[in-house]
């Protein structure tokens, strides 16, 4: 119950910093990538972030919630 109500928190009130130049260089990064590898590796790339993604945001949420 106590996770539920900081995670309705967080998704209220929490806003990602502005990292636009950083997310330029990755998404440039990422094309030249994709571009020199063949399908099935870039498969792989494609999971590789979404699991680093998906580690981040319960990073952040933990973090926001361990703050209270």
């Amino acid at each position: 119950m106590e996770n539920k109500l900081l995670k309705g928190l967080y998704d209220c009130f929490y806003a990602s910093p502005e990292l636009s130049e950083q997310e330029d260089k990755v998404m440039a990064c990422h094309k030249a990538l994709i571009e020199a590898l063949a399908k099935p590796e870039r498969k792989l790339v494609l999971r590789i972030i979404d699991a680093q993604d998906h580690i981040k945001e319960e990073t952040v949420l933990g973090s926001f919630i361990a703050g209270f």
